[in-house]
């Protein structure tokens, strides 16, 4: 029993003497090469530089697998040399490094572009009065920065991107692109400055009251403009939400128009997505006109009119009105669209504020558009009356808005009437500021009455019978005279009825 415990014992010894000897065996292998690399500094960034490696023994030679990596040799300093780099991915080179036949690889590495220190948005903001901006632009790699314009100056300083923009002298958005390059990568900012921000007294926005669209009721703002300043959208805000802002009115509206637009955008997106081939103008308004919103609360609102162009960008006007809920004045009660009977159908006047309690912009009236042979040309100031709370058709001549008839020359419109006198004769009357006829409201709001007036003719009063439109030209005498058109006139007494 002890001879095989010691028989065992001599057979473990053996067995771990061989495992022993084996391993030096492969130890001394790994140093059989004399050629060695003492130290290495061969890691890069995307910029590029020098680098060396150092060997143990002098009057070897080296060779790179890599165009983009040059490498030589000078006693036992190998210097190598990288160039710039506009990747994202890293790569590498391996270079060799021979001596009387041995060789030993030094592996080479240059990293990629790392954009995740640039922190810019692609869409700038910029008020009018211009200002320098900053953002982060910490890369690893060289940053080249351009911009299109003259008025955006991009330059580096440090980590920094700076955007110095001059003040915007015109009265409508402009944009620029700044293009950061880093490396391979292009990044482009658009820089959009604003428009100084103005009250124009041309617009007016005012409550127009409930309608009904889809089958369902929807509160109304009307903008009412006198002059042209291009479409604009509708908005509203209560004084407090504008107090509490602590903004000016100019960038209350500023910061109105940025909100409304992004909105819009997102509209424009979305419906895209359905198959729908909507732009940012289909949602602007033009002209005198109004736009539907969830009905409003009784109490006290700010009507906003916002002008923006047709590529989304605001102009700069706008107008501010206070407006009443819930309590609409007699004058605001006429604000809005009225069905009135002409023939076998009815026409739509518009009734638009002019001055609020003096007097009203009314279009439609006849069957003509307001811009009909000229823009505006078929409008009327119609006066009101604040003591009896009507509207007063009057003669009106329309001087503003003219066109050009091939046989009269210069014409003009001019709201009025016919009368019969009592001789049997029907004229018009050209007599500026006598009254047609006065509307006058139901109880309810839903309809008016136009009860007809007088002049005087012959001698007697001689009421009028219809309201129309007359052409006004002068004639080669010097003479006033005027032209109608057949079947364009609204018999009078009749009935409006709200829409």
């Amino acid at each position: 029993m002890k001879r095989i415990c010691t028989i065992a014992l001599f057979s473990t010894l053996a067995l771990l003497a061989a495992v022993s000897c084996r391993k030096s065996v492969e130890q001394s292998l790994e140093w059989r090469t004399e050629l060695q690399v003492v130290s290495s500094d061969l890691v890069f960034t995307p910029v590029g530089g020098s680098g060396t490696a150092v060997l143990n023994l002098t009057g070897a030679s080296v060779a790179s697998n890599a165009s983009w990596c040059q490498a030589s040799v000078s006693g036992d300093k190998i210097s190598v040399t990288v160039g710039e780099w506009g990747g994202l991915e890293s790569r590498y080179a391996k270079l060799t490094a021979s001596r009387n036949g041995e060789s030993v690889d030094i592996s080479v590495i240059q990293y990629g572009v790392n954009m995740g220190g640039v922190a810019v948005e692609p869409e700038v903001f910029v008020y009018a009065e211009g200002e320098t901006l900053s953002y982060p632009c910490a890369v690893n790699a060289v940053v080249r920065v351009s911009s299109s314009a003259d008025w955006v100056a991009p330059s580096l300083e440090g980590d920094e991107l700076k955007l110095a923009v001059t003040a915007n002298p015109d009265k409508a958005t402009r944009t620029a692109t700044v293009t950061v390059t880093v490396g391979d990568i292009v990044k482009e900012i658009s820089v959009i400055q604003l428009p100084v921000f103005e009250n124009t007294p041309d617009w007016v926005v005012s409550y127009s009251g409930i309608k009904v669209s889809g089958g369902r009721e929807y509160s109304t703002l009307t903008n009412t403009v006198s002059a042209d300043h291009g479409k604009f959208l509708l908005a509203y805000a209560t004084p407090v939400e504008f107090a509490s802002s602590k903004l000016s009115e100019a960038d209350f509206v500023r910061m109105l128009s940025l909100t409304n637009r992004s909105e819009i955008l997102y509209a424009v997106d979305y419906y895209a997505a359905q198959g729908y081939n909507y732009t940012f103008a289909d949602f602007l308004l033009g002209g005198t006109g109004y736009d539907y919103f969830s009905l409003l609360e009784d109490g006290t609102y700010i009507g906003y009119a916002i002008g923006f162009d047709d590529n989304g960008y605001p102009t700069g006007w706008y107008t501010a009105d206070l407006f009443e809920v819930g309590g609409l004045t007699p004058y605001q009660k006429w604000l809005g669209n009225w069905s009135v009977p002409r023939g076998d159908g009815a026409d739509t006047w518009v009734v638009s504020q002019n001055v609020e309690n003096e007097s009203f912009l009314v279009s439609g009236i006849a069957g003509f558009a307001a811009d009909t042979y000229a823009e505006g040309a078929f409008v009327a100031v119609v006066p009101f009356d604040p003591e009896t709370e009507e509207l007063v058709f009057q003669v009106y001549e329309n001087m503003e808005a003219t066109w050009t008839d091939s046989s009269r020359g210069t014409m003009n419109a001019l709201l009025s009437g016919q009368y019969t006198n009592v001789q049997g004769k029907t004229y018009y009357n050209s007599g500026v500021g006598n009254t047609i006829c006065r509307a006058k409201m139901s109880a309810d709001g839903a309809t008016a009455e136009l009860t007809p007036r007088s002049v005087t003719s012959a001698g007697e009063p001689a009421f009028f019978y219809n309201i129309r439109w007359y052409g006004r030209y002068t004639t080669s005498s010097g003479s006033r005279s005027g032209v109608s058109w057949t079947g364009y006139e609204t018999a009078l007494p009749n009935v409006m009825t709200k829409l």
